[in-house]
């Protein structure tokens, strides 16, 4: 087996099904290796991964971070069998932003819901509902909560109400139980949700593969995603810095764009020096 980082013998054992007993920050990556080259065996399980070394005019320019692509208005192939209309190509890494089929969204720079929480009845989850001029794809959208109390919307929902028999056993201990039952009636009835007074907008950017959710003028990178992208929490740098969206847990764009193009930057100036990470 080849030499690995921590992090690569603790993906491996966890892909090949290995049960750990303690956190990831309890191992070191000598018991790590160890426990590898017994559970998994002495072939080669890292693959060393080769980097293109760029030339001196690479360095004249900073690439870009994320593939900066215009919103087209040419109608995209047919979605493969088994994705939602508006989708045309699963995500790369799973969790994250697909490639959407922009022909099956609706264009609009207004909002297409009037009310609070509406999409949660009216859309799928992951859904978009519109996108705008500028690109970005919306799943839902924002309503500050209104300075004065104002009537909030009500969801009615009609079920079956079948009511309810009671019967009552006396066991051998002497007490007496009573035991509900469904009845046998079937009588229509109605109920009525309030819906939420305010909504947290989110949306995809075109520049980023991360959902962003935004209220009164902050925005910020879905953490669940940013999870995704590292591997877990123990792989997000220490230099994206948490926040709080209205109630959402999300991470400070900033920080996090700043701390890829430092990865970024370190693995080209490794790959210079011929070093593999």
């Amino acid at each position: 087996m080849t030499q690995g980082t921590k992090s690569e013998y603790w993906q491996a054992l966890k892909a090949a099904g290995y049960l750990f007993d303690r956190k990831y920050v309890q191992y070191t990556t000598d018991e790590l290796a160890e426990i590898a080259r017994d559970f998994i065996g002495p072939e080669e399980v890292f693959e060393p991964r080769e980097f293109a070394v760029p030339d001196e005019a690479a360095w004249t320019e900073v690439p870009p971070l994320i593939n900066e692509r215009e919103p087209s208005s040419a109608i995209p192939d047919l979605p493969e069998p088994g994705l939602p209309r508006w989708v045309t190509a699963p995500p790369s890494i799973p969790g994250l932003k697909p490639t959407f089929n922009l022909a099956a969204i609706p264009l609009s720079d207004e909002k297409l819901v009037t009310v609070p929480g509406e999409t949660r009845v009216t859309h799928l989850e992951g859904e978009p509902i519109r996108r705008d001029s500028k690109g970005r794809v919306w799943l839902q959208d924002e309503f500050m909560k209104p300075d004065t109390a104002k009537p909030r919307g009500r969801r009615k929902k009609s079920y079956t109400d079948t009511g309810t028999i009671k019967k009552s056993f006396r066991g051998a201990d002497g007490y007496t139980e009573e035991i509900e039952f469904p009845g046998s009636k079937s009588t229509v009835s109605e109920a009525l949700v309030t819906l939420p007074s305010y909504q947290v907008g989110t949306y995809y950017h075109p520049n980023y593969e991360f959902k962003i959710h935004t209220y009164g003028g902050k925005e910020g990178f879905d953490r669940l995603d940013i999870l995704r992208f590292y591997g877990g929490q123990e792989q997000v740098p220490s230099t994206c810095k948490p926040m709080y969206i209205s109630t959402v847990r999300c991470y400070d764009m900033a920080s996090v764009v700043r701390a890829i193009r430092e990865e970024f930057r370190e693995i080209q100036l490794d790959a210079t020096r011929g070093v593999l990470r």
